[in-house]
């Protein structure tokens, strides 16, 4: 008898007692504002994701970008050795050579410029020259100093001479 009157006072006490709520699960039909919150939230974070793995790709394709602006002063001392000097030329072409290929290879491309229309986009117009044909005004004539590329970004200008109807 004593279990039966336990179990009595025990259910006089839960019903004395406060009842629990019960958490319901609210469809989100009745909350549009947190599944939309929720929607775009997910997409900023997907945006997020992209635009830092997008600047990391950038970062290791143009980490070495400075090294290479540095070897172009380089590159111009080997032209201009090579312009000046007759004798023992050949060797110094091959080694010339050798270093062009291992920089194209690490992606650092010559910009070919001459005969094409002038743009600042793509070149930087030091001098004009006249030209006799209308058809090559505006089009450069001259290299003065070569450009070029790192992989797909122009890391020096071209200096060039444009082309201007006397």
């Amino acid at each position: 008898m004593e279990k039966k009157e336990q179990d009595e006072k025990m259910e006089s006490k839960e019903k004395m007692l406060p009842k629990k709520k019960e958490k319901k699960l609210i469809p989100s039909e009745e909350h549009p504002k947190l599944q939309e919150s929720f929607v775009r939230l997910q997409a900023d974070f997907d945006n997020y994701r992209k635009r830092m793995m997008k600047e990391q790709e950038e970062q290791l394709n143009y980490a070495n970008e400075n090294f290479m602006r540095n070897l172009l002063s380089v590159l111009d001392s080997m032209d201009s050795f090579l312009e000046k000097t007759r004798e023992n030329k050949e060797g110094f072409e091959l080694i010339e050579k050798q270093f062009r290929n291992v920089l194209k290879k690490h992606g650092l491309n010559e910009m070919d410029v001459v005969g094409k229309r002038f743009s600042s986009d793509i070149a930087e117009a030091v001098m004009t020259e006249e030209v006799e044909n209308e058809k090559e005004e505006g089009i450069i004539v001259k290299e003065i100093q070569k450009g070029f590329m790192f992989k797909d970004k122009i890391i020096r200008y071209p200096k060039v001479v444009v082309g201007k109807k006397r």
